[in-house]
């Protein structure tokens, strides 16, 4: 049974578009369907590393996402390892591939989930304040012990 997985390959700056395309149809051929649809690819370009790797500073990054069975992987990733224009690889099973409503969410709106979740956690972290409110003997009012309810409660029971 075909599973889904992304690759994500980071080949040497050096080499041209035609020929990194090349090479992912070759890697595209072992591990192909033949009832299976195209990989998809999604090319990132050149993009600064983080750190050096094999003396190179920056690399030119593809997303692949494809269909396969789990035992053509090895060969898979044995011709990549052997290629000498693949600096960096890294292949993962997609369990649960984003919907499309998601990915164009999170596209349009990184931070309305941080947002969210940031008011989430502000108001559960507000402290109980009691809806009964009582005199102290300075002729201030206070919540009365024990007592739970909001914050939205103390303005009109002050009025």
């Amino acid at each position: 049974m075909a599973r889904p997985y992304e690759v994500v390959y980071i080949f040497d700056p050096a080499l041209d578009e035609e020929t990194i395309n090349q090479k992912l149809l070759h890697f595209n051929t072992l591990v192909a369907q033949p009832t299976g649809e195209a990989p998809k690819y999604n090319h990132l370009g050149k993009r600064t590393l983080s750190y050096p790797i094999r003396k190179r500073d920056t690399g030119y990054y593809v997303v692949a996402n494809f269909d396969a069975e789990p035992a053509a992987l090895p060969e898979f990733e044995r011709a990549i390892k052997l290629d000498e224009g693949v600096i960096r690889h890294l292949v993962v099973m997609n369990d649960e591939p984003p919907t499309p409503a998601q990915a164009a969410a999170r596209r349009a709106d990184p931070l309305a989930c941080l947002s969210i979740r940031v008011e989430v956690e502000l108001h559960a972290r507000r402290p109980p304040v009691s809806a009964s409110l009582e005199r102290r003997r300075d002729g201030g009012l206070h919540p009365a012990a024990g007592a739970v309810g909001s914050l939205d409660a103390i303005p009109q029971l002050v009025r």
